[in-house]
């Protein structure tokens, strides 16, 4: 199966803050896994250092026929990323196991996309039938310090975010995802999401340093007094974040401006 250009929508915390594949600061990942036969999934996750920056994502979300041809996947990443390294690591999945990886580093430039051509090669066996991920050759079972399954290398999660490894090897809070600040919630305390003390942030709203702000990053209409709108109508008019405007007449609100 080839698969045309997946957005893989991410930010700081892992989760989605941006609905669209964007011209934004941006990679824009060729993989070609025709060193590994019989890939039928992409492994992606990208870190600074331990941190973990994006990821983990898988494309396709379910196993199916082998992949055919080159792969395209586009990564969103918000501003602040532009200009640090990020260490990009693709692992080539055959029956939902790592069979081959291809790792590089790489810089965003601010509001491009920057291409990144990976080629996975064939893994050495010494994790080829592990369960958990596999750490310096060696296969464990998946922690908030080391997480990850079907021998994928070990990434840590955020400490702060999440309190374990799910049985998918992904980064988790109780039975739910991690904690993402820009989905509204700084910290899991006992299982649950929160900002701060409180509960997470309404929609449109990210939490920053345990209060609930209205960001360019979090609402895709206008912000006012913190709080996200559409900004679709004459008395709260904007888009992207922008604080919200009044239309005089004879304007009126029209694709987020007054016009």
């Amino acid at each position: 199966m080839n698969l045309a250009v997946r957005c893989l929508v991410v930010t700081v915390a892992v989760t989605a803050g941006v609905t669209a594949c964007a011209p934004e600061t941006s990679l824009l990942l060729d993989v070609d896994p025709s060193l590994v036969p019989g890939t039928q999934q992409l492994h992606v996750t990208g870190r600074q250092g331990k941190t973990l920056v994006f990821g983990p994502t898988i494309r396709p979300e379910s196993a199916g026929p082998p992949l055919e041809g080159p792969q395209s996947l586009r990564v969103v990443l918000r501003d602040e990323w532009a200009g640090r390294t990020i260490t990009v690591r693709v692992e080539a999945l055959v029956d939902g196991r790592s069979a081959g990886a291809a790792e590089v580093d790489v810089q965003a430039a601010k509001q491009k996309e920057t291409r990144v051509e990976l080629t996975p090669e064939p893994l050495e066996l010494a994790c080829a039938n592990c369960d958990g991920c596999c750490q310096d050759g060696v296969c464990i079972q998946g922690s908030v310090g080391a997480c990850g399954t079907g021998g994928v290398a070990c990434f840590a999660c955020d400490g702060r975010l999440a309190d374990r490894c799910s049985e998918t090897g992904r980064c988790a809070c109780g039975n739910g995802p991690a904690c993402s600040p820009i989905t509204g919630a700084d910290r899991c305390i006992d299982g649950e999401c929160h900002c701060g003390d409180g509960t997470p942030c309404p929609a449109g709203t990210e939490c920053d340093n345990g209060l609930c702000r209205c960001t360019p990053d979090s609402c895709a209409g206008c912000c006012n007094a913190n709080s996200c709108q559409p900004g679709t109508v004459d008395n709260a008019c904007g888009s992207h974040g922008d604080a919200c405007v009044v239309c005089t007449a004879p304007q009126h609100c029209t694709a987020g401006t007054c016009q």
